[in-house]
C-alpha cells in the first residue's frame, strides 16, 4: 500500500508539472505572438500578395529580417513569417548559419491554418527539432488565408530539466 502510494504521488506530481510547464509555455507564445503582431502594425496596417511577395501595408515581408529578429530581442524566442506555407522571414537559422527561408509549414500545422482556418498551438518538430510553437493565419483583405505568423521556443527551454526531476522521483518513489 505504501509503494502504491508512493508511486501513484510521484506520478500525479509529475503529471501536474508536465500540465503546468505547458500551459506556461502556452502563454509565452502568446506573449511572443501579441510582441509580433505589435511590431508588424509599426510597419503597415494589412495583409496582402503583390508580384509573389507578402506585404503589411507597403512593407515588403519577403526577406526582411528586421522584425523577427526584434521579436527574438524582446522575447528570446523564435519568429517566422510565412506566405502561403513557405518562410519567407524567420530568425530561425539551419545548421549551415543560414536562415531557414524557403522550407515549408509542417504538413499538420498547414491544415489547422490553410483547410480549417484556424490557429495552432502546440507541439511541432521545426528543422528536426521539437519546439513548442504557436501559428496564427494572416488573411487578406477578402478573408482569404495568405500565410501565417509563427512564434516559439525548443521544447528543451521549457522542459530542459524535466526528465532528470522525472527520474529522480521516479527513483525515490520505487
Amino acid at each position: 500500500a505504501v509503494a502504491v502510494a508512493a508511486v501513484g504521488t510521484a506520478v500525479t506530481c509529475l503529471y501536474m508539472m508536465d500540465r503546468d510547464l505547458y500551459r506556461k509555455a502556452g502563454m509565452a507564445q502568446e506573449k511572443s505572438m501579441n510582441v509580433f503582431r505589435v511590431l508588424l502594425a509599426e510597419k503597415g496596417a494589412g495583409f496582402r500578395v503583390e508580384d509573389g511577395k507578402l506585404l503589411v501595408g507597403e512593407h515588403v515581408l519577403n526577406g526582411d529580417d528586421d522584425v523577427v529578429d526584434r521579436v527574438k530581442r524582446l522575447t528570446g524566442g523564435a519568429a517566422t513569417v510565412f506566405l502561403g506555407d513557405t518562410r519567407v522571414s524567420t530568425n530561425i537559422v539551419k545548421e549551415d548559419g543560414a536562415r531557414a527561408t524557403g522550407t515549408k509549414l509542417a504538413a499538420h500545422v498547414r491544415e489547422a491554418l490553410f483547410d480549417r482556418g484556424e490557429p495552432f498551438e502546440g507541439e511541432t518538430e521545426v528543422l528536426g527539432v521539437p519546439y513548442i510553437t504557436r501559428y496564427e493565419p494572416i488573411r487578406d483583405a477578402g478573408g482569404k488565408t495568405i500565410g501565417a505568423l509563427s512564434v516559439g521556443e525548443p521544447k528543451s527551454f521549457f522542459f530542459g530539466s524535466f526528465g532528470r526531476i522525472r527520474l529522480a522521483a521516479l527513483a525515490v518513489a520505487a
